[in-house]
């Protein structure tokens, strides 16, 4: 029977993973929805909303009278910080061979996995809005595009009482949207009237769109998956072909539209093996994915 001995953390290899940049693909999980340090995997966290923009009384008082008390409800939504991970096994041949490369090698690969399924989670509960306009006419052309942004902003608005501060567009829309003359025309007034000057263009992930775009914040993923079996491949884009309008507080306290609570920051396990002969490695975090602010999100279909 094969044998597992001494589990432990593996900092150095931790410490690399944790400064790891996937360069060449843009995952956007803990930019949309930050993770926050939880002491407890389990526990509560306030949400808000609307009320805080209600005035429904006077902050009129007299001298050596009351203040008045405002009517704040105070909700909190649940948390459960849940164990992921995936492990690896790196033979003893295999370090023989190419040394700490075959772990580093190993480590990165998890590293990813678990990153590209955490990306999928995000999406899935941003998918899940009910703040949503399908669109009429798609954006390979120019016509519409600046109005239904616009239109999008105002339901915002008129949902969080304030504008989004981010936009998600996907890689595949945003390089429809670059390569198209008559729409870059379109932002450039757009861009005068809104003060970027001549500075407007800025590549944003190799694509030449105005950062910031329309005053909110670019944000353009574009992480891919098997979306088959494997030796089925099938590939399908994480973020789809939906634009996201989002609130975003990078302090993440309040109104912004999700967090990541974290009882655990992605860690590397290793462990001997007898049989076969070598090294497990794993990948591990502990994270929930929760909706604090359900107004701070506006989803675009049908944008192409």
């Amino acid at each position: 029977m094969p044998k597992v001995k001494d589990v432990a953390i593996d900092v150095t290899m931790t410490n690399f993973i944790r400064a790891y940049k996937f360069e060449n693909q843009s995952l956007i999980a803990d930019v949309v929805a930050p993770p926050q340090r939880v002491t407890s995997r389990t526990g509560r966290w306030k949400t808000t909303g609307m009320d805080t923009i209600d005035v429904d009384v006077s902050n009129y008082a007299g001298d050596r009278s009351k203040l008045n008390e405002i009517n704040f409800d105070v909700a909190e939504t649940t948390y459960f910080a849940d164990r992921f991970g995936l492990k690896e096994l790196v033979t003893d041949d295999e370090m023989a061979e190419r040394g700490l490369n075959a772990a580093n090698e190993a480590s990165i690969r998890l590293l990813h996995k678990n990153k590209l399924m955490n990306e999928i989670r995000i999406q899935n509960l941003a998918a899940t809005t009910t703040h949503t306009t399908a669109l009429g006419a798609d954006w390979d052309t120019a016509a519409n595009v600046p109005e239904e942004i616009n239109a999008a902003q105002n339901a915002f608005v008129n949902n969080l009482g304030f504008p989004a501060n981010a936009i998600v567009i996907p890689d595949d829309v945003a390089r429809e949207l670059a390569v198209n003359v008559n729409l870059r025309k379109e932002m450039e007034t757009a861009g005068s009237l809104a003060g970027t000057g001549a500075d407007f263009f800025r590549w944003q992930n190799g694509i030449n769109l105005p950062n910031p775009f329309f005053g909110m914040q670019l944000i353009v993923p574009n992480a891919r998956y098997n979306s088959g079996t494997k030796g089925a491949r099938t590939l399908a884009q994480v973020w789809s072909k939906e634009v996201y309008l989002l609130y975003i507080d990078p302090a993440s306290r309040s109104m912004t539209w999700a967090i990541q609570p974290q009882a655990q920051d992605y860690t590397v396990y290793r462990w001997r093996t007898d049989d076969p002969r070598g090294f497990y490695y794993s990948v591990e975090f502990k994270r929930d994915a929760v909706e604090v602010t359900s107004e701070a999100i506006y989803k675009l279909t049908n944008v192409t």
